[in-house]
């Protein structure tokens, strides 16, 4: 069989064939040290790099991979449960959607936006095969003063696995430190945010978001339990204060000493008021 080399032999007897070395121009992101978590596009992975760079938290080696001790981990994702609970959201993020999703160890846009809003962080994602760039923002446009974090997609040293890693070297990062600066450099950007088909554009003016809707409302139940000191709740000092001693003078079965945080005073009182009577 024919090759090039034959042909230009026979054209061009004479020719000289140089070979050169060709340098592929990389990315300054792919010349940092990244770490070394399972290959997988898993919401443990993903959730795992964000708590690496966000919170202080050691890794451990386990089969040439890095990962954060399971018994962390599982806290630090009750955490996020109890968040996802506690508020009423945008509707565009669907609650009970994100909490399947976790339950699967899936990750997606909306859950990737939930966790923007959580960690209150942009999120960079760089893709090392199609060398794309995703931006997770809440606001229409990126606060540049806003701490960010750098994700990135990337096969796996011992396997073709694809999976998410992040920067070693911990890094906290605001829109115009030079990683970013050159991470943004001739790369194709495409921003995510709650609502559709958003433009990619940055403001120094933090712009009001409508990510947290309110806080839901407390459900409390008034039991005997409540009267013989078997629950005990959560501090709340300003509504405690010498109204609760008036109370217990009144009321002298009453043991009451503390009262969750979200569960307004008039509204204990509308359920105390009711079991009195009762």
């Amino acid at each position: 069989m024919l090759n090039i080399y034959d042909i230009l032999n026979v054209i061009s007897p004479n020719y000289e064939i140089i070979k050169q070395n060709i340098n592929i121009k990389k990315n300054y992101i792919e010349t940092l040290e990244i770490t070394n978590f399972d290959s997988s596009l898993s919401f443990t992975t993903f959730f795992s790099c964000l708590l690496y760079e966000y919170e202080n938290i050691n890794l451990e080696i386990i089969n040439n991979n890095v990962q954060i001790n399971p018994d962390i981990l599982k806290n630090e994702i009750d955490k996020l449960h109890i968040f996802m609970d506690k508020y009423e959201f945008n509707p565009l993020i669907n609650i009970k959607k994100m909490s399947n999703l976790i339950l699967q160890n899936i990750i997606n846009n909306e859950l990737i936006l939930l966790l923007s809003g959580y960690f209150n962080l942009n999120i960079y994602i760089y893709s090392y095969d199609t060398e794309l760039l995703k931006i997770f923002y809440l606001e229409d446009k990126l606060y540049t003063k806003k701490k960010s974090v750098i994700l990135i997609t990337k096969k796996d040293k011992y396997n073709p696995n694809i999976g998410y890693q992040t920067l070693l070297n911990k890094q906290i990062l605001l829109y115009n430190d030079p990683i970013i600066q050159n991470l943004l450099k001739d790369i194709y950007i495409i921003p995510i945010g709650i609502k559709e088909n958003k433009k990619f554009e940055i403001s120094d003016v933090k712009l009001e978001i409508d990510f947290i809707i309110s806080l839901k409302e407390a459900k409390f139940e008034i039991t005997d339990d409540i009267f013989n000191g078997l629950i005990i709740l959560e501090d709340d000092n300003d509504n405690n204060n010498n109204y609760f001693l008036e109370l217990k003078t009144k009321y002298k079965k009453l043991k009451i000493n503390k009262i969750i945080n979200t569960f307004s005073k008039k509204n204990l009182m509308t359920e105390i008021d009711k079991y009195i009577i009762n």
